[in-house]
């Protein structure tokens, strides 16, 4: 059996796993699929049927872009980080806006939420009637598919 980690062990930290970098330090531009899944629908021959909604960051980052979500976002952060209301903070003051903040967090930490509890938490507080705004490029994405209700190509 394991012996229980002490207090100079990262597992003992409440914030363990967010001082974990990777080599990758490039925090210019988001790494994002969208020309490798067009080139690939391309060539398959179904080009026609696919449409891509580009997310900026990632969804967990761009959930901030409509201001209206910060506060049901915070309250889930902070489910899982109650002692991180200063790290919040910072996001929210990133120079290139809360959303880069918290997707440059995320991409250099990997650890720095859980991100199917973080989900948990929206989705719980969405259903109990938190204000929450879906990004605009999810939007387009969901209207998109539901506009061609026959399944023929666009």
């Amino acid at each position: 059996m394991a012996a229980a980690p002490t207090v100079n062990e990262p597992e003992a930290d409440a914030e363990a796993g967010e001082d974990e970098t990777e080599d990758d330090d490039d925090d210019t531009a988001v790494n994002n699929r969208k020309d490798r899944l067009t080139a690939y629908a391309k060539s398959i021959g179904a080009a026609e049927h696919l449409i891509v909604a580009e997310a900026p960051h990632t969804l967990e980052a761009d959930l901030l872009e409509p201001e209206a979500n910060e506060p049901l976002l915070r309250a889930a952060f902070l489910k899982q980080k109650p002692k991180s209301k200063k790290k919040w903070q910072e996001i929210l003051d990133n120079d290139r806006g809360g959303p880069w903040g918290f997707y440059l967090k995320l991409r250099k930490h990997k650890k720095f939420i859980g991100k199917g509890e973080f989900a948990h938490d929206v989705a719980l507080a969405i259903a109990n009637g938190g204000i929450f705004e879906a990004p605009q490029y999810l939007d387009d994405a969901i209207r998109g598919v539901l506009a061609d209700v026959s399944g023929e190509a666009r």
